[in-house]
């Protein structure tokens, strides 16, 4: 069960969706479009199944509460969250969050093309940093789409590209950024993987959720968050085991595991040898061929 701050009150809406008699311009066809706010009481939105056209909806002041994979996050002000068709959706206006918003409800044949420096297949939010132009495309589409004139709506296409664009620009910008501060994650990986390091700890070191700590890390690093330190404990047991007498219940201590015998699983698995085996077939090596170093980011 979610919780949602600040939503004393829920009421239940039905949707319902502006018809056209226009044919899509630019392979783009807007369904619905306008500004909203919370009102006296607030509110919430659920649609189970989604809707069947992608919806885009921008936070001008306030803030909103969201579900993104299935927890709650919090929208303010210059904020967007996006659903692709189909894709569940549930957000809430409450009295404290005085959010006005934009949303957008589109579709059309030249859908993928318009969104495809977004990631459009799935739920995600961020925020825009063209405020000011995205704010007044925003109005004009608005405006436009509600005059409902044939002339008018000619220029619905186009003004929701340049919507697409000022948003495709702030999303890469953002993925730059969280590019840098995952590097910056795997180096600190890399300086402290000995200690008691989970992967909920490194995501909530980003503010980002464990899921999308993990995708963008292993877009960014290769490998996975689990696999990138294994690798680096396992290549340090590596060294202790061909460069040291130590025991091999130690060195599994040393290398950050509290259990000897999963330590023994992960590195047969790894190199085919029990770790007392390996030292066995290695140990001529000792001085001659160091371990593999960590990888290099």
């Amino acid at each position: 069960m979610l919780y949602w701050p600040g939503v004393s009150s829920m009421k239940a809406f039905c949707e319902f969706r502006d018809s056209t008699d226009y044919p899509p311009v630019h392979g783009l066809q807007i369904n619905s479009c306008g500004q909203q706010q919370a009102g006296q009481y607030g509110y919430t939105i659920l649609r189970s199944n989604g809707r069947s056209d992608y919806h885009l909806l921008y936070v001008q002041s306030g803030w909103i509460t969201a579900e993104k994979d299935g927890a709650p996050v919090c929208i303010s002000s210059g904020g967007f969250i996006f659903y692709p068709p189909d894709a569940r959706q549930l957000y809430a206006f409450s009295k404290e969050g005085n959010a006005i918003s934009y949303w957008i409800h589109f579709t059309g044949t030249a859908i993928e093309d318009a969104l495809a420096d977004l990631p459009y297949k799935r739920t995600f939010c961020g925020q825009v940093d063209e405020r000011m132009q995205f704010e007044s495309l925003l109005h004009q589409l608005s405006q436009t789409h509600h005059m409902r004139g044939p002339a008018y709506f000619l220029d619905e296409g186009g003004l929701l590209l340049q919507i697409l664009a000022v948003l495709s620009r702030s999303v890469s910008r953002q993925e730059n950024a969280e590019c840098s501060e995952i590097r910056a994650t795997a180096a600190y990986i890399c300086e402290h993987f000995t200690q008691p390091l989970s992967l909920a700890d490194c995501a909530a070191r980003l503010h980002l959720s464990v899921s999308r700590f993990s995708h963008l890390f292993t877009k960014t690093i290769g490998i996975s968050p689990y696999q990138y330190l294994l690798r680096l404990r396992l290549d340090r047991a590596c060294e202790l085991l061909l460069h040291t007498e130590l025991d091999i219940r130690h060195i599994a201590q040393l290398v950050g595991f509290d259990d000897p015998s999963y330590f023994s699983r992960l590195f047969r698995k790894r190199f085919a040898k029990t770790p007392g085996a390996f030292r066995t077939a290695y140990s001529h090596e000792r001085s001659d061929h160091p371990a593999s170093a960590p990888p290099v980011l």
